[in-house]
């Protein structure tokens, strides 16, 4: 309260911070006729009220794995939540008395609306302060004071990183963009009908359809690195096919480098890469941390999506209580585990394999909780964004989170299932050209058969031709005979 004694100038700052009835008192500013109101301070009131005169604030948290609370900067056993509490009670000088260690964080039971876990204990008011990264949700936000995020991740979906890569069926044609496919195919058309036409003025000849067939194939197979059967003798001509080798050498150069790009890279085969895919392919159980925020959010949301997910969710009684005991399960099992980007990086080279992240979308956020309307929670958050500003907090976050290295991996040779496509492109060819050569074969002998029809016809036609002359010259002679006769009589 703001305090004005009757025959005193000084206005004063009157306030507790404990039961001990002990009152400390703050000089704000000095109020004269001659003067008027003088400040004495500029202080604010987190600034003027640092000093909380020890105060003894119960802690609780949640149980952590053995190797994780042995810190490899400063080899204390403490966790990094602890750390930055030990830190807040220095600068405003406080004592923490350690309460419990939970087993779970907690989740509401809605039948008596009670809290159970590390959340229960501050809900009955046995602790002041969880000291645990404790996920922000609307449930609990209602329930519980959050003093400011202390880290903002990304929630995912993880799986086992699987061993083999996918056989990359268009990785042939990711080398180039679609629009320099589309420009190259037109370019080999144009550059067909440009020597047809050439050929045509040169040669003199009026027949296009088979000129304009045979260079296409040539142009195609400049375009795949083969020569001419035989260079042109026309200036005009060898400039043109020059023209486009040059172009040929160029492109063939810049797609080999694109392409040794892609097929070198190792791509790991995902069985889905979003959730819609994952509920769609259904091979993979989901678990949680057991009574954590997000077996609360699986049971109670009403997202389509999530309501789908939770369907092939583990029983409770499988679920895993702490992120070592999942880890285990995601690594020796067909798991998918719904965790944040933090808890990977927390976790470090205690993981026992590799991990792949599913994007979720979603953005989890991790603080300190207090009971509800605590008088220290905005005082807290007042030093929090202190440490923020003065790089306290991210000092804390790489001595405690540190980004997980992965080993070196040793690749082994490319296998025949690397290769596929090309052997595929090749027995497709091979495949094509004997229908091709049936084709023409059958052709041939179709053409051939009509030929010889037309023959024999021809001849036919004219013995016909030859036996009716023959008769016809014999009637003849016959008259001629009998007209002399008939003369002689």
């Amino acid at each position: 309260m703001l305090v004005k004694c009757y025959d005193d100038a000084e206005l004063r700052e009157w306030y507790s911070v404990n039961s001990s009835n002990k009152v400390i008192t703050t000089d704000l500013m000095e109020w004269r006729r001659e003067t008027g109101l003088v400040l004495k301070t500029r202080q604010n009131l987190y600034q003027r009220r640092y000093n909380v005169g020890g105060t003894v604030l119960r802690m609780s948290s949640v149980k952590e794995h053995q190797s994780l609370l042995k810190n490899q900067a400063n080899g204390e056993g403490v966790a990094m939540f602890a750390k930055i509490m030990i830190e807040l009670a220095t600068q405003m000088n406080f004592r923490l008395r350690f309460v419990s260690s939970e087993d779970a964080y907690g989740v509401l039971n809605s039948s008596n609306n009670k809290w159970t876990g590390i959340l229960g204990r501050l809900q009955s008011g046995e602790v002041d302060i969880a000291t645990s990264e404790i996920t922000m949700t609307k449930e609990r936000m209602d329930a519980f004071d959050f003093a400011c995020p202390l880290i903002i991740t990304r929630a995912k979906l993880f799986i086992r990183e699987p061993g083999g890569a996918d056989v990359q069926w268009n990785s042939y044609l990711k080398a180039f963009s679609t629009s320099i496919w589309v420009s190259l195919i037109i370019l080999i058309i144009l550059s067909a009908i440009l020597l047809t036409y050439m050929k045509t003025k040169i040669a003199k000849i009026r027949c296009l359809k088979n000129y304009l067939v045979e260079n296409h194939l040539y142009v195609w197979g400049i375009y795949c690195q083969q020569g001419l059967s035989e260079f042109p003798d026309s200036s005009s001509l060898r400039i043109a096919y020059v023209s486009i080798f040059f172009s040929a050498v160029v492109l063939s150069a810049i797609y080999s480098a694109s392409i040794i790009s892609y097929l070198t890279i190792f791509t790991p085969s995902l069985p889905f890469d979003t959730l819609a895919s994952y509920v769609g392919d259904g091979t993979y159980k989901l678990i949680v941390v057991r009574h954590s925020a997000e077996h609360e959010m699986f049971a109670t949301s009403h997202n389509h999506e999530l309501k789908r997910m939770s369907k092939l969710m583990k029983r409770d009684k499988d679920l895993p209580v702490t992120d070592i005991q999942a880890l285990e399960q995601v690594c020796h099992e067909r798991v998918a585990y719904y965790s944040t980007d933090a808890m990977r990086d927390k976790m470090g080279d205690m993981i026992p394999c590799n991990l792949k992240g599913i994007s979720t979308g979603r953005i989890e956020n991790l603080a300190f909780t207090l009971t509800k309307n605590n008088p220290f929670t905005e005082f807290i958050n007042y030093h929090i964004l202190r440490f923020q500003d003065n790089g306290i907090m991210q000092r804390m976050r790489r001595m405690y989170y540190k980004k997980l290295n992965k080993p070196t991996k040793d690749y082994d040779a490319v296998g025949l299932w690397g290769i596929a496509p090309l052997i595929t492109i090749l027995i497709l060819g091979t495949i094509l050209s004997v229908l091709m050569l049936f084709i023409e074969k059958l052709y041939h002998n179709m053409s051939s058969q009509l030929d010889d029809d037309g023959d024999n016809d021809s001849s036919s036609t004219a013995k016909s031709q030859n036996l009716r002359d023959s008769l016809t010259w014999r009637r003849r002679r016959k008259s001629t005979r009998s007209v002399h006769s008939c003369c002689h009589c």
